[in-house]
């Protein structure tokens, strides 16, 4: 079967690619020459997440994921080997400029936890601020299937839709 153009998934690199040129040029001034291409992160953080979840949505509605252990498995081994490699690369060079300039860091467990291995939902890196946006993705995606699987099978999906997204508005 030839792969088919999803302009879903080209609009939702292109979010990304906005995240990326936000944490890297952010509001200075070399930002005003491209200031078309200089969506606000945090705008562009959202309009990623939609698009994932949408995308995320539409892979276990249409086939290309269900709700089967393999299946599921590989759902989570495409989304850690996507994002961990380049988080950990990230988190590490973090640490060695940390390091070289001397930051106190924290060296226990929780600190190690927390900071490597995205495991916290406050989401303050203090190695690299701008990765809450990679925790909340990588938990998102760890609840996502069970999210969709609660929907799918409800009896009212619009109620039940509804009161799971006001519950996740409740978690801080």
């Amino acid at each position: 079967m030839p792969k088919v153009f999803d302009l879903v998934l080209v609009i939702r690199g292109i979010a990304a690619s906005f995240v990326v040129y936000w944490h890297l040029v952010g509001t200075s001034h070399e930002a005003s020459i491209f200031s078309f291409f200089n969506l606000p992160g945090r705008a562009a953080v959202w309009l990623f997440f939609v698009l994932s979840g949408y995308l995320i949505a539409h892979g276990f509605v249409y086939g290309k994921y269900s709700i089967t252990y393999s299946s599921i498995k590989k759902f989570y081994s495409n989304r850690l080997l996507r994002i961990y490699p380049l988080f950990l690369f990230a988190t590490l060079i973090s640490f060695a400029l940390a390091s070289y300039f001397d930051r106190p860091i924290d060296f226990s467990l929780k600190f190690l936890l927390q900071q490597f291995f995205v495991m916290q939902w406050t989401h303050e890196y203090s190695l690299a601020g701008v990765f809450w946006t990679l925790g909340i993705e990588m938990q998102f995606y760890l609840i996502a299937p069970f999210l969709l699987l609660y929907q799918i099978t409800s009896p009212n999906p619009l109620k039940t839709g509804l009161f799971v997204y006001l519950s996740l508005l409740a978690v801080p």
